[in-house]
């Protein structure tokens, strides 16, 4: 209680989140599935591979195919590369959580226990009536909300907004997670 009420963010606080809602995000704006732009260094890479593979192909006594430049070659090669593959993801949605953590740090790969909105204070989490509203989950993957961008982090502190991946199937609407 010491710790929910003073906001502590320390590793040593215990974990007190509560879960506003479920949204669904189309799998491919996870920011893991999503591509990532090619770097002026990737790009200097491809084209002196490309160079390097002309100049041994006209070594071996190969004939030129076409005149064109170690750079248009580099990008024809990640064009082809880049082809989209039959994904069958496309379309498809995950449910995140959104939150905001009170207390404490949560991070990706541990372990919580989510309190779902039909618990009651009056009986003992091991109660009957109580055993079947306290769930454990694994934190699959956190994201700070950036307007319309999800941005991917190892751990979330106290009094941030974030989403939380890996509650599916187990939080339906809402929630309050603790450590």
């Amino acid at each position: 209680e010491e710790n929910l009420y003073s906001c502590d963010a320390s590793s040593t606080a215990s974990v007190v989140a509560l879960v506003s809602k479920m949204f669904a995000v189309p799998i491919e704006e996870l920011p893991e599935n999503k591509k990532k732009p090619i770097t002026a260094e990737e790009l200097r890479a491809k084209a002196h591979a490309a160079r390097e593979a002309r100049k041994a192909a006209e070594a071996d006594g190969a004939p030129r195919a076409h005149t064109s430049t170690p750079l248009e070659e580099a990008l024809e090669q990640m064009k082809m590369e880049d082809t989209p593959e039959e994904d069958d993801s496309k379309g498809k949605e995950i449910l995140l959580g959104f939150a905001r953590i009170y207390s404490g740090t949560i991070r990706t790969g541990t372990t919580i226990a989510c309190i779902l909105p039909k618990y009651s204070n009056a009986h003992p989490p091991t109660h009957p009536r109580n055993a079947k509203h306290i769930i454990t989950a694994e934190v699959q993957g956190l994201y700070v909300m950036m307007g319309r961008e999800l941005v991917n982090v190892d751990s979330v502190h106290a009094g941030n907004v974030f989403a939380i991946k890996g509650l599916e199937g187990k939080v339906w609407r809402n929630a309050t997670l603790c450590s």
